[in-house]
């Protein structure tokens, strides 16, 4: 258990590492870029602090990411739940991506009832978990131009699911996806989709995805019935 637990915290430390790094380094060299040009076009400069806010602003996420993982880890997080009708919270959900989609072109495929459906949860963490599954569909599943939420419901359980038809989840990689700090091969980092789960079960829910690239990506949640 202790040689697990040491892996696991000297990975932490490479990926915490990696995850800085790349974006200070990019950072570094346009300051640097900047500072020996003599003359640099109003155009290029403009450019250039561009990029420098996308990683300064990137840098800032991740440091809060692990920040929020390290408070939930430590149980220091109570979300109280409440009877919450999740209609409302699904179409301000998507309302507020609805430029992002409206200027990409993409297809939105909405399963929402007009009637309320009640669930036991936290309406900001709800809120949170939901922002993070579409803002990772329109950015991983923008090849598949499309993008899906249905709220739906059996006799015990309602599910809210987010879909995307674009280049999905490899089978092998979906049992690692939620994991802490977990990459992919192409680099997308697991932390958010870990801090959405965790938000979930705090909720005594469950979050689950399955995925066939290029056909239709699924992420669900899982939530108990008020």
């Amino acid at each position: 258990m202790y040689h697990q637990k040491e892996d696991m915290i000297k990975k932490m430390v490479t990926n915490i590492s990696h995850d800085l790094r790349t974006p200070l380094t990019v950072v570094q060299g346009l300051v640097e870029t900047l500072l020996k040009e003599d003359q640099v076009s109003v155009e290029d400069e403009r450019r250039y602090l561009l990029k420098i806010q996308e990683r300064t602003t990137q840098i800032n996420t991740t440091i809060h990411h692990f920040f929020e993982l390290a408070k939930l880890e430590s149980q220091d997080v109570a979300l109280p739940l409440q009877r919450l009708n999740l209609t409302p919270v699904c179409k301000q959900s998507i309302l507020h991506f609805y430029h992002q989609i409206e200027v990409g072109q993409i297809e939105l495929n909405l399963q929402l009832e007009d009637r309320p459906i009640y669930a036991l949860a936290h309406e900001d963490a709800l809120n949170r978990v939901l922002q993070n599954l579409i803002s990772n569909a329109l950015k991983y599943g923008q090849d598949g131009s499309f993008i899906g939420l249905q709220l739906r419901e059996d006799a015990d359980y309602i599910y809210i699911d987010v879909r995307d038809k674009g280049r999905g989840i490899p089978l092998e990689e979906q049992q690692h996806i939620f994991t802490r700090l977990y990459k992919t091969d192409d680099g997308q980092s697991g932390l958010g989709l870990t801090i959405a789960r965790q938000l979930v079960a705090k909720m005594h829910g469950e979050l689950s995805v399955k995925s066939e690239p290029f056909r239709e990506t699924v992420f669900t949640i899982r939530l108990n019935k008020a």
